[in-house]
């Protein structure tokens, strides 16, 4: 544990920041301007896909937040709501730093700020904190991070107006270049979107209701890129996703998921509706199996490819399993 102030206490959290390998996670209120970011921060944690981003704020005090370092917190990883939220915590791997400074410019150059900075062992009960505040959280409902996105809210804590420079924050190692595709990278991001989807479309129907939500919606996914008219999902291959309201969002998988019962119901259960969902729990048992501790690092060309027909995404292009087994070893596999 190391008591951190002053100067040391950006160039400490930026030096950090600069190794990150796997992990920002940030709970705090006030949230600066996007140059203050990266000199606090700096980028890797945007440019590695491998690093998981979450940020817990407070959305109900939008006037304290910056809403285009949002938005770059937004394309990269989680943003979730915390009313109330005071503390601030920025967990970069294993090391945990608590401090009075919130993730602005005048905190880290004008504000006589102090933290506490623990690694490991001393760090795992902060990180069962933060874990505790995030599943008490909310996702921003999309109407609620559009208002965010839509206005250039710089909070007052940003300006500090009238306080002098006590610090030098580090330098702008430069612009963040956008990618959307980033954050379905992060695993976190995806899951946390997944779910959401899920639990919009549970409240809607369950077509087999003593099976895995998730397999219901793998197969709904499925449905609509392959096999529902027009193959609604496919074109967003290459388009930009649309940009929905809470309720809109709602009425677009109601649709979708009734004409999903509808075509199952019409096709008849030997010939897709019962082997789907068979399938679907046999290819599941047989990659558990496979991938377990005990075999996974003595898997064979043929466990492998036996793994690689359990999964949807090398079906329906097979000519991708056909070079992936061709062009890798097992051991790089």
């Amino acid at each position: 544990m190391k008591i951190l102030q002053g100067q040391d206490l950006v160039n400490k959290l930026r030096e950090l920041a600069d190794n990150i390998s796997f992990r920002l996670w940030i709970a705090v209120p006030y949230i600066g301007g996007p140059t203050s970011l990266r000199k606090i921060l700096g980028k890797q944690w945007f440019n590695n896909p491998k690093v998981s981003v979450k940020l817990i704020t407070d959305a109900s005090e939008i006037k304290n937040i910056n809403s285009e370092t949002v938005k770059f917190f937004y394309e990269r990883g989680t943003v979730k709501t915390l009313t109330g939220l005071h503390g601030k915590i920025y967990i970069i791997d294993d090391w945990c730093l608590v401090t009075s400074a919130n993730l602005t410019n005048t905190a880290f150059s004008k504000r006589h700020e102090i933290g506490i900075l623990s690694q490991k062992e001393d760090a795992k009960k902060i990180i069962q904190v933060f874990d505790n505040w995030w599943q008490t959280s909310e996702n921003i409902k999309p109407e609620v991070l559009s208002k965010v996105i839509s206005k250039n809210h710089e909070s007052k804590e940003e300006v500090g107006i009238n306080l002098p420079t006590l610090w030098a924050l580090p330098d702008d190692p430069g612009a963040f270049i956008k990618n959307p595709a980033k954050k379905f990278l992060n695993y976190d991001r995806l899951l946390e979107d997944y779910k959401d989807f899920a639990t919009k479309y549970s409240l809607i129907q369950r077509i087999w209701p003593n099976k895995p939500l998730f397999f219901e919606i793998d197969g709904l996914f499925n449905y609509l890129y392959h096999y529902a008219p027009k193959t609604p999902s496919k074109k967003y291959s290459k388009e930009n996703p649309r940009k929905l309201t809470e309720e809109k969002q709602i009425r677009e998988i109601e649709k979708w998921a009734l004409r999903y019962n509808e075509w199952n119901t019409k096709i008849s259960l030997d010939e897709w509706g019962k082997e789907d969902i068979t399938w679907r729990m046999k290819s599941s048992r047989i990659i558990r199996g496979f991938l377990s501790p005990s075999k996974i690092a003595t898997l064979s060309r043929e466990n492998i490819e036996e793994i690689f027909n359990c999964l949807n995404s090398l079906n329906s292009y097979p000519i991708n399993k056909t070079k992936i087994l061709n062009n890798n070893t097992p051991v790089k596999i």
